[in-house]
């Protein structure tokens, strides 16, 4: 994932940690109970996974566009990279973001 590398590079390069987060909706278009839960054991599997290399993983329920600009508020974030996401929805939430996020926290998808 050319977001979480370009993410990771950044945290190195200015020695600070490098946090991950998803954001998870509580109901989001026709996703079923299963949708969840193999999204649930997936996201399990990827805090695992950045335990063991030293990455705080964070799950944020609720819509992206205040969660995790709230996140970043809290916890006083260098930066915030962006996955792509060229869907309308993620777009708009990505947009937003991007108007409300202070101006020194620069934003790069």
């Amino acid at each position: 994932n050319w977001a979480f590398l370009y993410a990771q590079k950044l945290a190195i390069k200015n020695k600070l940690p490098l946090h991950v987060c998803y954001c998870i909706l509580p109901k989001f278009l026709d996703a079923t109970l299963r949708h969840y839960k193999f999204l649930v054991e997936g996201l399990h599997e990827m805090s695992d996974d950045c335990e063991e290399l030293n990455i705080k993983f964070h799950l944020l329920l609720g819509e992206p566009n205040d969660v995790v600009l709230n996140f970043v508020k809290e916890h006083k974030m260098g930066a915030l990279v962006i996955d792509l996401f060229p869907l309308r929805l993620p777009k708009f939430w990505v947009e937003d973001i991007k108007s409300k996020l202070p101006k020194d926290i620069p934003l790069c998808q």
